[in-house]
């Protein structure tokens, strides 16, 4: 599996940059394709704040189950936001306005219209979208407003329901009440009692005010446990849904707070009897008392929870405060029943007449405080009526119409996204698969040591008035033709090769157009620049090169030499120690040729002529002339490309040449583009350079 650092990773890009523009450029023109072709859409909002239900009373005191009341409360009004049946009363509005060919049926609307709970408020967002501005915002419009008469309409028709069973039942408590006032004065006029004596009073006053108070407290004792039941099977179904199990710690303190709060409780039901109003201060010091333990047990709670989810934690508090209240309330039942017992005990040993005349009181005092309720009730139901109480407020119905598609900034910014991705993972895709040397280590693994490199600087092939190619040092200016490297190259060479006193090396590469027999004439010619008496000989007999690069002619040359046995085929040229012995003239069967002994012989000869002969070759792989060859010279120097050379071929190459005699020295990899530039490539050559 290939490996990849930041160099390689950068150099890839680097590599393939022309294709990522290009997928980049055509991602970027579809986009705006794209943007300018589709039809514009705007879209316009309203807010709608929901305050819960104003015509019911408020719990006996504030819990953490109040915020799923009011969740609920919101989800419920998104529901009715999106039904079928408030679409249609949309629907019959839109008809009336400039939109109505714009909305022809429900489904027309359910496409335009979106509605959300803005999170952690109490806030629905209606969205209207349409391809005009005005349409959109008339739409808005119309959806907020159809809303709000729709949720007035349902509130005041339960508060039209209210007004009548509180009026129909006033008049029947009008009835019952004057019935029973009769028959208090019958009774009166016929026993002929005038008035009570003070104990008798007393006692019947202590019998209305317990009875008062029991009565109230017997009827939210009810309201409160149903409360209690149906937050617990609520929490049970949620529990199990959540698979959550409630650990509770310092249950002990919680049940010493629970005793406290019956005790605070109950004592303030004894000061309320014996006629303190709310408002004193014994009274409210109690409430204080109270309210501190309804906090403290919170915090307790809070840590109580192991592993907690917020909604369960929240229900589970609710449920340890109401039944803190229940017992609270059921302390306060018990001891207001043995005190209208005892009072009832006290109203027995009175005589007959007396005691009817206490019941017809009784139901006479609490008669009147039912019709009393009642009255004010109905009362409340006539103002909600007319106030038209609905439990949300219009924010806004509308606001101005924004453009929201196309949105050209995002489509550009995805379209960079989406190119970018695309380019990168078929660049990378490719270069995956890519088996060509892209690195130094690349080379390495293959146990093969990488002797230079030679930079790409300039792949310029154009020609100068004398025919010579300008990247060959002789004819040639140093930057254009990596001399530096060549030098290198030299030195590696004369360490590793020359100093055991051998003399050949036979230059091949993988494959063809690798760039070897251009490094075998400025090998050559560096050599000869040393002192080193040199002969560069072209063995590549099928495609010869090293003849037109130094303007000579190819023929007669080493193929007459072996088969003629002429002499005087090697040219001296311009340069000092430098000769050069061209292929000579073509011949049907090159391998044949080299396999004669002539050809040992003639290496043998040279050999004790020259210091150095360097043996330019064919490719590898493409002839069998190298592999003949390579038996007879004292090493072999590879060539291979940068982003070229694929590694199979490589690893094929010096498999065939090394077969055991460990006769390759090295390998020169030629075209190399490092990530950073030779920026100090130049500062090597100011010394060569003459002073103008």
């Amino acid at each position: 599996m290939r490996e990849y650092n930041l160099e390689k990773f950068l150099l890839t890009i680097k590599e393939r940059k022309t294709l990522i523009i290009i997928i980049l450029l055509i991602s970027i023109s579809f986009a705006l394709i794209l943007t300018f072709l589709t039809k514009p859409e705007y879209e316009s909002k309203a807010t709608i704040l929901v305050e819960g239900d104003k015509l019911k009373s408020e719990f006996f005191f504030s819990t953490p189950f109040s915020f799923v009341k009011q969740k609920s409360l919101l989800y419920n009004y998104s529901e009715i936001l999106k039904s079928h049946a408030l679409m249609e009363l949309v629907l019959k509005e839109l008809q009336n306005t400039q939109a109505k060919n714009y909305f022809k049926s429900v489904e027309d609307i359910q496409k335009n219209i979106s509605i959300r709970i803005v999170k952690e408020t109490d806030i629905l967002n209606i969205k209207g979208r349409s391809q005009k501005k005005e349409i959109a915002e008339i739409l808005c419009q119309i959806y907020s407003k159809t809303f709000e008469n729709f949720v007035a309409k349902i509130t005041k028709e339960d508060v039209s329901k209210i007004k009548e069973f509180t009026f129909k039942s006033l008049k029947e408590m009008e009835k019952e009440l004057q019935a029973k006032e009769n028959e208090l004065t019958n009774f009166k006029k016929e026993n002929r009692i005038t008035n009570l004596d003070e104990g008798t009073k007393e006692l019947f006053q202590n019998i209305i005010n317990v009875k008062k108070l029991y009565d109230e407290a017997h009827a939210l004792y009810n309201e409160k446990k149903e409360e209690l039941d149906n937050l617990k099977n609520f929490f049970e179904e949620n529990r199990k849904q959540l698979n959550y199990e409630v650990v509770k710690e310092n249950s002990s303190l919680i049940s010493e707070m629970q005793k406290t709060y019956q005790n605070l409780e109950i004592e303030k039901t004894y000061l309320l009897l014996s006629g303190y109003q709310p408002t004193n201060e014994k009274i409210k010091k109690i409430e204080e008392k109270q309210k501190e333990i309804k906090e403290k047990l919170l915090k307790t709670n809070t840590n109580t929870f192991l592993d907690p989810i917020d909604f369960l934690k929240n229900l589970e508090e609710t449920i340890v405060f109401k039944e803190i209240e229940l017992s609270a309330l059921q302390a306060k039942l018990d001891k207001l029943s043995q005190l209208l017992s005892q009072y009832e005990k006290e109203l027995s040993s009175l005589p007959e007449k007396e005691k009817t005349y206490l019941k017809l009181m009784r139901d006479i005092e609490v008669l009147q405080k039912i019709y009393s309720l009642l009255r004010e009730k109905n009362e409340e139901a006539k103002i909600n009526e007319a106030g038209r109480i609905s439990g949300i407020t219009l924010i806004e119905t509308h606001t101005p119409a924004k453009k929201i598609k196309p949105s050209l900034s995002f489509n550009l910014i995805s379209a960079i996204f989406l190119g970018l991705l695309f380019s990168f993972s078929a660049v990378f895709l490719a270069d995956y698969l890519n088996t060509t040397i892209k690195s130094i280590s690349d080379i390495e693994k293959m146990n093969i040591g990488v002797l230079a490199t030679i930079p790409n600087l300039s792949r310029n092939k154009t020609k100068d008035k004398n025919g010579i190619k300008k990247y060959i040092l002789p004819f040639s200016d140093e930057k254009t033709t990596c001399a530096e490297s060549y030098r290198l190259l030299k030195t590696s060479l004369s360490w590793l090769f020359l100093e055991e006193n051998k003399k050949t090396i036979l230059i091949t590469s993988p494959s063809e157009k690798e760039g070897k027999t251009t490094i075998a004439a400025n090998l050559s010619y560096i050599f000869a620049q040393s002192g080193l008496k040199t002969l560069l000989v072209d063995l590549d007999l099928r495609k010869p090169k090293i003849h037109s690069l130094f303007s000579l002619d190819r023929k007669p040359g080493f193929t007459d030499l072996i088969l003629n046995n002429l002499n005087g085929n090697v040219v001296k040229t311009p340069f000092e120690n430098l000769h050069i012995l061209p292929a000579g003239s073509s011949i049907p069967s090159p391998a044949d040729l080299l396999e004669k002994k002539a050809v040992d012989e003639w290496l043998n000869k040279v050999r004790k002529e020259y210091s150095l002969i360097i043996i330019d070759t064919p490719p590898a792989l493409i002839a069998a002339d190298v592999s003949i060859l390579a038996k007879k010279v004292d090493g072999i120097l590879l060539i291979c490309s940068f982003m070229k050379t694929e590694l199979p071929m490589l690893e094929e190459t010096i498999k065939m040449l090394d077969n055991g005699e460990k006769r390759i020295i090295g390998c020169v990899l030629n075209f190399y583009q490092p990530l950073k530039k030779y920026r100090n490539y130049y500062y090597y050559h100011y010394k060569y350079q003459k002073k103008e």
